[in-house]
């Protein structure tokens, strides 16, 4: 039977995922490390001028929730300026792309459904 499990942030190292520049991330609940099947969340810093290249999955449904910080999101063309305090929901074919306009990192939640496409 499944158990819950404590992920301790500062045990996950850190790694810049594709398609994204001064970026880094960490997957704190994921299948590599946990019995999660279902979904994944995956902690970002982006620094000032780092971004996420234009790109959509097949499957996958994202939450964003930004911690600190200033995100501009661009979704299906559409522009979201995104501060502290505020979610996003990304529908599965939705192409997305990301810019830290600020200058300041911006430190984000991402959950995915499913963990992968």
């Amino acid at each position: 039977m499944p158990k819950a499990k404590v992920v301790r942030s500062i045990e996950i190292e850190w790694f810049e995922p594709p398609l994204h520049t001064k970026s880094l991330a960490k997957n704190l609940i994921a299948p590599e490390n946990t019995e999660v099947s279902n979904c994944s969340l995956r902690l970002f810093r982006m620094e000032p001028g780092g971004t996420a290249e234009p790109h959509s999955h097949k499957k996958i449904e994202h939450i964003f929730y930004v911690i600190s910080g200033q995100l501009l999101l661009v979704c299906d063309g559409e522009r979201y300026v995104l501060n502290s305090g505020d979610a996003i929901y990304i529908p599965p074919g939705v192409q997305h792309s990301a810019e830290n306009t600020a200058n300041e990192p911006a430190i984000l939640v991402v959950v995915n459904s499913p963990p992968q496409d």
